[in-house]
């Protein structure tokens, strides 16, 4: 478990996916509103059956659940380090009802905080990819800090989502 801000007791935990509440959460999330990718289906894609990501001392490779207080209200997986540039994409997904309080930007802003300060891992960049019609999650990309590629328009229409790039030596500590 990660505390995002103690003030308001938003914090995010690991989803087990033997957990019948986890996956009841995770289908009513994907209910809300069609995301790039089915969050349920990520999770039986294979890396999670066998349930190791549960017992990893790290952020990476792992879905977890936004919670406020007792109360999930979202989603949000930091995917495995790649690349050559040490490169992690982020994931994030909230219920309508806690849309607009501003937990996205906080959400998304702690966790690439922990994801930079990783001195073990020293993962340099983090990624986003936005649907390209959701304009509401590329300002909050905006106000965390991330900025867009330099695509065109119609190379955007091509892949149907506006990737948002933020760097570790861009990142005030």
């Amino acid at each position: 478990m990660y505390i995002i801000d103690s003030s308001v007791n938003l914090y995010i935990k690991k989803i087990d996916i033997m957990d019948e509440k986890d996956i009841q959460f995770i289908k009513e999330l994907d209910q809300v509103k069609k995301y790039l990718y089915s969050i349920e289906s990520n999770l039986y894609n294979g890396n999670y059956l066998d349930r190791k990501y549960l017992y990893t001392g790290n952020i990476y490779g792992a879905p977890y659940s936004i919670y406020l207080g007792q109360t999930p209200i979202g989603y949000v997986h930091v995917s495995k380090i790649f690349g050559e540039i040490k490169t992690v994409v982020i994931e994030l997904a909230l219920l309508k009802s806690a849309r607009g309080y501003g937990y996205a930007s906080l959400v998304l802003s702690e966790v690439t905080k922990i994801v930079f300060s990783d001195v073990v891992y020293d993962v340099e960049k983090v990624v986003l990819a936005i649907d390209l019609n959701n304009q509401k999650s590329q300002f909050v990309a905006e106000m965390a800090g991330f900025i867009s590629d330099e695509l065109s328009h119609l190379q955007h229409e091509e892949n149907g989502f506006i990737q948002y790039t933020k760097m570790k030596k861009c990142y005030d500590r």
